[in-house]
């Protein structure tokens, strides 16, 4: 990289860095391809890019400008640029950003595969990625308040996905591009010094996040995309629906709204791809406190995840087999509410076993949803600094003792109390699936000591 800096006869100092990168990937091509040629081959695909920026400051606007063009064996060359503008005085600044950036699908994502499962899509196209941020940051009280604040809107084009593939083709999954994704948020950072002192300090410090992803084009001869789960309950993609709404099986309505109860008592259900979930939350909030006494510092975090459902078959099978006091009116007679076929109030009484078994375990996918909101203890330490008067004594430079915790503690406060269900998981595995439970096992409490010696 070459920097070259020039006054242009004032005080400021604008700066300008070019580079160049180059990169290459080598690979044996293990069959033969259209593409690369013969089977069992070293095969190379590069990669390069040129850049330029350029930060100009005055007393209190800075703009910078970046440029980059890149170059590659498999995709159109592709041209990006960032372009700033921030306002700063003492300690508060206001920032403009707009940027565009893309990401190339892997060789894996193309070419690999896995037998029985993973197969690559050589059709894949890079993503796009424009942005626009604009931000406030700074500090006040003599530095006892801190905020950042940021409020954003993302546009993504070609998003690259995990699909589901018919069991018929050998593989169960796949990579494919939805058309546009538009991404909306906003987030705060707060940190607050409670108490300075010489040996009592405490600082705190908050964040909040909220973000919202809706499907504006597909891009494809469809009208959806089941992404991740099963054909018939999984996450789809839909234009104007969130990227993360769940779809599934659904307790019939009839046309005023009303809950349809058949002649047995039961729900009725209406199959196919309904819009049941929406497995993304509606903010994340998090709190960190720090806190020192002479040799001694004590710090916790606790999270938040407010909204976002999630479909449990741990939660519908201790209900709907009786294992939880959730169910201790398992002896009682149950009414559904909702209306008949003809139209009026349901009073068809069922007992426990139809009600717990073949509705809230086996009933319409929409019984087995359960919101996602909890509090969680995230992580809690307690560390001794050994005074240096003793480190003196030893051939160390510095002695601390950590004892630590993590996870210790979860209320998922919208979910049956008796089954103390934890929605930290992920039932589809790996990959763009969220807002599913396949009876996975719960995230664990973790302890920890630790000695750290520096010298």
């Amino acid at each position: 990289e070459m920097c070259i800096r020039d006054r242009f006869k004032s005080k400021y100092k604008p700066l300008l860095s070019i580079g160049f990168e180059y990169k290459k990937l080598n690979f044996t091509q293990l069959v033969k391809d259209k593409t690369y040629g013969d089977a069992d081959q070293i095969q190379g695909e590069y990669n390069s890019s040129y850049s330029a920026e350029l930060i100009y400051p005055l007393e209190n606007l800075q703009f910078e400008l970046g440029l980059r063009r890149t170059l590659n064996q498999k995709f159109d060359n592709q041209n990006t640029h960032r372009f700033g503008i921030s306002y700063k005085q003492k300690n508060r600044k206001i920032f403009f950003n707009h940027s565009t950036a893309f990401k190339n699908p892997t060789f894996t994502e193309r070419f690999g595969y896995y037998s029985g499962t993973f197969k690559g899509n050589p059709n894949l196209k890079p993503e796009t990625i424009s942005e626009i941020e604009f931000g406030i940051e700074g500090r006040f009280l003599d530095s006892r308040l801190s905020l950042d604040l940021s409020i954003y809107s993302k546009k993504t084009n070609d998003l690259i996905i995990s699909r589901p593939l018919d069991p018929s083709t050998g593989y169960s999954s796949t990579q494919t591009n939805i058309g546009e994704i538009e991404n909306t948020g906003v987030e705060v950072d707060l940190g607050i010094d409670v108490i300075r002192g010489q040996d009592l300090n405490w600082s705190a410090f908050i964040n909040y996040s909220q973000n919202e992803a809706i499907v504006t084009d597909l891009g494809q001869d469809t009208d959806e995309i089941v992404y991740a789960g099963f054909s018939s309950l999984g996450n789809v993609a839909r234009v104007g629906e969130s990227l993360g709404a769940i779809v599934g099986s659904k307790i019939t309505t009839t046309d005023s709204g009303g809950r349809l109860v058949n002649n047995q008592g039961s729900y009725d259900t209406t199959f196919g791809t309904n819009i049941i979930g929406d497995a993304n939350p509606n903010f994340l909030f998090n709190i960190s406190n720090s806190l020192s006494y002479k040799n001694f510092s004590f710090n916790f975090l606790i999270n938040h995840v407010n909204g976002g459902d999630i479909y449990s078959m741990t939660v519908a099978t201790l209900l709907g087999r009786g294992l939880t006091n959730d169910t201790l009116d398992r002896e009682l007679s149950f009414i559904l509410p909702g209306v008949n076929s003809a139209g009026e109030v349901n009073t068809k009484q069922i007992n426990n076993s139809t009600f717990y078994f073949r509705n809230v375990l086996y009933g319409p996918d929409d019984l087995q949803f359960y919101d996602c909101s909890v509090w969680r203890l995230g992580e809690i330490s307690l560390t001794y600094d050994m005074p240096q008067s003793l480190v003196d004594k030893t051939p160390f430079g510095a002695i601390s003792l950590t004892a630590s915790g993590y996870n210790l503690w979860y209320d998922a406060y919208n979910t049956p109390d008796g089954v103390n269900f934890d929605p930290n998981i992920a039932g589809t595995g790996v990959g763009n699936g969220r807002g599913f439970d396949y009876l996975n096992g719960p995230s664990a409490k973790r302890y920890g000591a630790s000695l750290k010696l520096t010298f």
